[in-house]
């Protein structure tokens, strides 16, 4: 058994790595001198920027509705939750398609697989946030997203729990495109129970200051970070 966590935590530190090794590939031009003074914003995805289609915004939805049911293995190295299938379909009204998705998605996202990231519908209208984004090279939420927007899933289930806040960045993770996406698509399995910890932290305390969050890739475990802006 001791083993068999030994390869395990092995394991996440090699695709850890691994993972690292394409996000510094990916960033690498993005984040160069002059990509930074043609765009202040470098390569920054705006969550408030980002459309969410109808089929994901239905399973988030359902997702959203069962939060406190979230929580992570005894090892935290998994995300489980207190309620069976039926409960989820019966209580709580979840479709089949619904239930695969939590399932799949989610609960068991495949950590070896090479994820498929959308990179989300962009729209203009940036400039007003570009202080705050410059030098964000992953993800920037926004006070006002934060709290009316796309993110908000993610300060309600920052006020649950870290497992809530996993399953919500998890489901969301098609939507953030690029190395944040490639990485959050992989949930706790990659990024683990102190990351999901910290973020809900950095994101109550962004709200409660009125300010953002970034979440942007780097070399190491757990290969995401985030920064109050």
């Amino acid at each position: 058994m001791e083993r068999q966590e030994t390869f395990r935590h092995r394991l996440r530190l090699i695709l850890a790595s691994v993972l690292s090794l394409i996000i510094v590939g990916v960033m690498l031009p993005a984040t160069s001198a002059n990509a930074i003074e043609a765009s202040p914003a470098g390569d920054c995805i705006v969550s408030d920027d980002i459309e969410v289609d109808h089929e994901l915004q239905a399973n988030l939805d359902k997702i959203m509705s069962v939060l406190p049911y979230f929580r992570f293995t005894e090892d935290g190295q998994r995300l489980d939750m207190t309620l069976s299938r039926e409960d989820l379909q019966t209580q709580f009204g979840f479709t089949d398609d619904q239930y695969e998705f939590l399932s799949q998605k989610v609960l068991h996202p495949d950590i070896d697989a090479h994820a498929t990231v959308g990179a989300g519908k962009q729209r203009t209208g940036m400039a007003t946030m570009r202080r705050a984004m410059a030098g964000c090279s992953g993800v920037y939420m926004s006070y006002v997203d934060l709290t009316a927007g796309f993110a908000a899933a993610l300060f309600a289930a920052s006020q649950v729990s870290p497992a809530a806040l996993a399953a919500a960045f998890t489901a969301l993770s098609s939507v953030f495109g690029g190395p944040v996406g490639a990485a959050a698509v992989a949930g706790i399995g990659l990024l683990g129970a102190s990351f999901f910890a910290d973020l809900g932290a950095k994101i109550v305390g962004a709200v409660a200051k009125r300010k953002g969050v970034c979440v942007t890739a780097r070399w190491g475990w757990p290969p995401l970070q985030s920064e109050i802006r």
